[in-house]
C-alpha cells in the first residue's frame, strides 16, 4: 500500500506540474524571429542586459557576480586583465561595461554620480576605438562580418554622444583638456582636419541623435564612425532662413590601453564637414564617416515661418521679408552655388526635398552649395525679375568683392512656376521687347529723368 501511495503521489505532482506549466530549467520556447533577433542582439545598447560576448568574458574571469554590485572593481580587473590578454573580446567588454555603467551613472538621483557618467561613456568610446583598431600584439582584427565588430562601431558612435554633452541640456561641446576616466586619464586636443568655419561662428552644436526627422522621404544616415552633429550659427536667429551646417566628430586616439594609467592618453577631437569628406584615415586604413545631412536641414525648418509666408505675402501684398538670395548652408569658397526660385505663393522651404535628395550625392555635395532666392510672388514679374538678377550681383560681390573666385561664376539657377519666368529673364537679352509690348510709344532715355530712366532699364529693358 505504501508503494502504491508513494507511486500515485508521483503522478498526481507530475500532474500538478502539468497543470501550471511547468518548464525544466534550461529549454526552448518558440517565438518569432524578431523575438530571437532580439535576444542574439541584446546589449547595453539596447537594454539593461548586456551582450553575450561581453557575459562570456565575465564568466571567464569570475566577474559576473560584481558586474553590477561592484561596476569599479570589475572595470578595474578587466582593465589590468586587458593589458596581458591579447583577446580582443576583452576590450570589447570594456566598453560594454563602461556604457552600461555611464547609462546608470546618467540615472543616479546624485549629482556626484551622474558627473561620472562622462568619464565611463568616453573609455567606452577608447577601449571601442582600441578593439577596431590596436596592434599591440593582439589576435586578429574583428572581420565586418562579426557581430561584435558591428557593435563596437555602435558603442563607439553611441558613447560619444554622452561623453561630449554638457549637462542635461543634450548639447555638446568640444573643449580641449585632461578628463578623468573610469580607468586613467585622457588628454584631448581639438583640430579641424576639414571644417572650414571657426568654431567660435557657431552659437551651439547639437547632436544629430537628439532628434527623430519628419516630412521627408528619407533621412540621409551614411554609416561609419563618428558622431554627427548639427552646428548652428550664432546670426542664425536673424536670418529668414538660418543656417545650420552638417558635421561629423571623429575622436582619435593615440597610444594603447596601457598608457591610460602612465601620465593618459592623447586623443583628439577631429571635426569633419559632411559636406565635404566621406573617409577619415586609421593607420593604413580608411574609415567611412558616420554622416547625417538630412537632420540639420529638419532642425533649420522646424516651426520655420516660411512655411506660411509665401501665401501671406501672396495674398496680403505686404512684403515681410526682404527679397534677396539666402543660403542654406555656410558659405564654402570654392562650391559652385545651385540657387533655387520658387514659384507663384510659395517660398524656398518647398524646395527642401530636392536638397535632402541632391545631398544624398556625395559628388554633388562636394562640388555644390545650395542657395535659395526668396520673394514676394504678388508682385509684378518683371519686378521680381529685376530683383532677382539685383540679390545675384550682390550675394556674389558680397562673398567674393575681387571676383577671385571662379566657383562662383559658375553659378546654376533654377526654377519652378513663376520662378522659373524670373530665372529665364535673368539670362535673356530681350531688348526693348517687354517696353514694346506695353507701350505704344518706343523707350526715349531723353524724355525720363535719370532715377525714372534707370528703374525702367532696370525693370523693362
Amino acid at each position: 500500500m505504501r508503494r502504491s501511495f508513494h507511486g500515485m503521489g508521483v503522478w498526481a505532482l507530475a500532474g500538478l506540474l502539468g497543470l501550471v506549466g511547468y518548464h525544466s530549467p534550461i529549454g526552448v520556447s518558440s517565438v518569432s524571429p524578431r523575438r530571437a533577433y532580439e535576444q542574439v542582439n541584446a546589449s547595453a545598447l539596447t537594454g539593461t542586459r548586456l551582450s553575450a560576448g561581453t557575459l562570456t568574458v565575465l564568466h571567464r574571469y569570475n566577474l559576473s557576480e560584481h558586474s553590477r554590485s561592484n561596476s569599479d572593481r570589475v572595470l578595474r580587473d578587466l582593465h589590468d586583465i586587458a593589458l596581458g590578454d591579447a583577446r580582443r573580446d576583452v576590450l570589447l567588454a570594456l566598453s560594454e561595461v563602461n556604457f552600461a555603467e555611464g547609462e546608470r551613472a546618467l540615472r543616479s538621483p546624485k549629482t556626484s554620480r551622474r558627473a561620472q557618467a562622462a568619464g565611463c561613456f568616453l573609455a567606452s568610446a577608447a577601449y571601442a576605438y582600441w578593439f577596431l583598431f590596436s596592434e599591440d600584439k593582439r589576435d586578429p582584427p574583428p572581420a565586418a562580418y562579426d557581430r561584435e565588430f558591428r557593435l563596437a562601431c555602435d558603442l563607439y558612435n553611441r558613447a560619444l554622444v554622452p561623453a561630449l554633452s554638457v549637462g542635461r541640456t543634450g548639447r555638446i561641446q568640444f573643449l580641449a583638456g585632461r578628463r578623468e576616466l573610469s580607468v586613467g586619464s585622457m588628454d584631448i586636443t581639438v583640430e579641424r582636419p576639414r571644417f572650414p568655419w571657426e568654431l567660435s561662428r557657431f552659437e551651439r552644436f547639437e547632436p544629430s541623435d537628439r532628434f527623430a526627422v519628419r516630412g521627408v522621404s528619407v533621412r540621409l544616415r551614411d554609416p561609419g564612425l563618428g558622431l554627427p552633429f548639427i552646428a548652428i550659427e550664432k546670426e542664425a536667429a536673424k536670418q529668414p532662413f538660418p543656417r545650420r551646417a552638417a558635421a561629423t566628430a571623429f575622436l582619435r586616439i593615440e597610444g594603447t590601453a596601457s598608457d591610460l594609467m602612465r601620465g593618459g592618453v592623447r586623443a583628439r577631437i577631429e571635426l569633419y564637414s559632411t559636406y565635404d569628406e566621406e573617409n577619415v584615415q586609421v593607420q593604413e586604413r580608411w574609415i567611412p564617416l558616420e554622416t547625417d545631412n538630412t537632420t540639420p536641414l529638419a532642425f533649420a525648418l522646424e516651426d520655420s515661418p516660411l512655411w506660411e509666408l509665401g501665401l501671406r505675402q501672396f495674398f496680403s501684398g505686404e512684403q515681410w521679408v526682404k527679397n534677396d538670395v539666402y543660403l542654406t548652408q555656410p558659405y564654402q569658397r570654392g562650391k559652385i552655388p545651385v540657387v533655387f526660385v520658387h514659384g507663384t505663393a510659395s517660398s524656398p522651404v518647398w524646395w527642401a526635398e530636392m536638397w535632402n535628395s541632391l545631398r544624398a550625392d556625395p559628388v554633388l555635395r562636394k562640388r555644390y552649395q545650395f542657395w535659395a532666392y526668396l520673394y514676394n510672388t504678388g508682385n509684378p514679374i518683371n519686378h521680381s525679375a529685376a530683383k532677382l538678377r539685383e540679390s545675384l550681383a550682390s550675394t556674389l560681390h558680397r562673398y567674393d568683392p575681387n571676383g577671385e573666385g571662379p566657383a562662383l561664376r559658375e553659378m546654376v539657377v533654377v526654377g519652378h512656376s513663376q520662378g522659373g519666368l524670373l530665372t529665364k529673364m535673368t539670362v535673356v537679352e530681350s531688348g526693348d521687347t517687354l517696353w514694346r509690348s506695353m507701350n505704344k510709344k518706343p523707350f526715349d532715355p531723353a524724355m525720363l529723368k535719370a532715377k525714372d530712366r534707370d528703374l525702367v532699364e532696370k525693370r523693362f529693358l
